[in-house]
């Protein structure tokens, strides 16, 4: 589909060579800090819609963060409120080498939205 095709498209902006340093970091090979908590966010950047709709994304700190860490996607409606399951589930992904992501905040078929990943 062409981004056209889509009712809502933002962009989320990650630093240069973000991915692969988000990916490095998925797969245990970049330095983590002890400071930060076990189940918080190591990176994260976020993307706003027209509609007010937000995504939130990055990498989350594991248990055993020199063995692989947690990639998430959050989805929050204009006032703030969390999407309740995985409108975007990235729990499969192995790498953020993805250039584009789509979904829907309902249960539709149809993706609405979406999310275009670039790095600057």
């Amino acid at each position: 589909m062409n981004q056209s095709d889509y009712k809502f498209t933002a962009t989320m902006l990650l630093p240069a060579n973000g991915k692969q340093y988000w990916t490095d970091l998925m797969q245990g090979k970049a330095p983590v800090a002890e400071e930060i908590t076990v189940d918080s966010p190591i990176v994260m950047a976020s993307a706003l819609y027209t509609d007010g709709t937000f995504v939130i994304a990055g990498v989350l700190k594991s248990d055993a963060p020199t063995d692989y860490n947690i990639v998430f996607a959050w989805v929050y409606d204009k006032d703030g409120n969390k999407y309740p399951g995985w409108p975007i589930d990235l729990s499969d992904n192995e790498d953020f080498f993805i250039n584009t992501i789509s979904f829907s905040t309902n249960d539709s078929g149809e993706d609405d939205y979406l999310l275009v990943i670039k790095e600057a």
